[in-house]
């Protein structure tokens, strides 16, 4: 059997074990499915990092995702996995995920550079969730953009997190000096979080990935990272 399709089955299964695992920390201990959803959300963003290492053709995370695509889409018709969809607010953040992952990718395999992938998904995975966390936790400062409730906190943990994962990554390829990197940093962290900031139902599960993807191909393309 191929190398990727292996690899497919592999990674299908550590996602399903997680989806498992959720069910079990939401039924059995009773954590909220707004906890364990962010706990999902979380770990299959840190997981995903590591694709470019496992995959080499976009079709083979292009299946895997269309796959759990349909699984969830069939989870919130037929209501299981409660650890993902309980939730109160109207949302359609699982479905967005693997569209995110797939198109990071995508765009990763056309630039042939590993920051494309990186930074966007790392940002969806860890910023994404510590804003929510914080901002549902701390509570400071709501605001309001037409039916949507934010909160300061929220955007600026945001925002502080999504500069330093953009920082350590560029750091870690050494592309460019230390003050580019910066200026590079706080480029994707003021229009992720903005991006943020105004989505609503889950769609910054696109947004978040996308508006990083645009900081990133305007500096590939002017700058030469």
């Amino acid at each position: 059997m191929n190398i990727e399709w292996l690899n497919m089955l592999y990674f299908a299964t550590i996602f399903l074990l997680l989806f498992g695992v959720a069910d079990i920390l939401h039924v059995a201990m009773d954590l909220k499915p707004g906890l364990t959803r962010k706990i999902v959300h979380l770990v299959t963003g840190l997981i995903v990092l590591v694709f470019p290492y496992y995959f080499s053709n976009h079709l083979s995370v292009m299946i895997l995702c269309a796959a759990f695509f349909v699984l969830l889409l069939l989870s919130m018709y037929f209501n299981f996995l409660p650890s993902i969809n309980k939730v109160k607010r109207k949302t359609l953040g699982s479905l967005y995920f693997p569209i995110s992952i797939y198109f990071s990718f995508y765009i990763y395999t056309l630039e042939e550079n590993l920051i494309f992938f990186l930074i966007p998904m790392a940002i969806l995975a860890v910023s994404d969730t510590l804003a929510e966390l914080i901002g549902s936790t701390l509570k400071w400062k709501p605001y309001r953009f037409h039916d949507l409730q934010k909160t300061w906190g929220g955007s600026i943990a945001f925002f502080v997190s999504s500069f330093v994962i953009s920082l350590i990554i560029l750091r870690l390829f050494q592309l460019m000096d230390f003050d580019t990197n910066i200026l590079i940093s706080l480029s994707i962290a003021m229009v992720t979080t903005v991006f943020e900031a105004f989505s609503h139902r889950g769609i910054d599960n696109l947004t978040i990935p996308l508006g990083a993807i645009l900081v990133l191909y305007f500096i590939q393309h002017t700058i030469l990272i």
